[in-house]
């Protein structure tokens, strides 16, 4: 059982100085998922300067230290997350872009936001 974490969150936490990939491993007890896709996007954002570019470095270098089992797919970021969540029902999913959470919320009830505090919410 895996907890797929989206761009939107692992940025988000990052802003606020919080750890994506602690917060959802301690609070659901599995492993972290990504795909290539979300490190495509964030290989894309590290090339900027500035905060959003050091941000997604600080990503891609958090899922080179942690370990984190990426995904090896071409779909898009947003595909790939609602497809693992709605095939995979012991699989978790985090996001917190809220169109893809509305998406996802029917089909599997496994979804969470992270808080600036870092907390996991549904």
């Amino acid at each position: 059982m895996y907890v797929v974490v989206d761009t939107s969150s692992i940025v988000f936490a990052l802003q606020h100085g919080k750890d994506p990939f602690a917060a959802a491993e301690r609070r659901l007890h599995r492993k972290s998922l990504v795909s290539r896709g979300i490190i495509r996007e964030l290989s894309g954002m590290a090339r900027n300067r500035g905060k959003r570019g050091a941000i997604a470095r600080t990503a891609l270098s958090l899922i080179r230290v942690k370990k984190v089992k990426v995904n090896n797919n071409n779909e898009t970021v947003d595909s790939w997350v609602y497809r693992i969540a709605a095939t995979h029902k012991n699989y978790a999913a985090v996001t917190n872009d809220t169109d893809l959470f509305r998406r996802i919320r029917p089909v599997n009830q496994n979804v969470f936001k992270l808080s600036k505090s870092g907390i996991l919410k549904r």
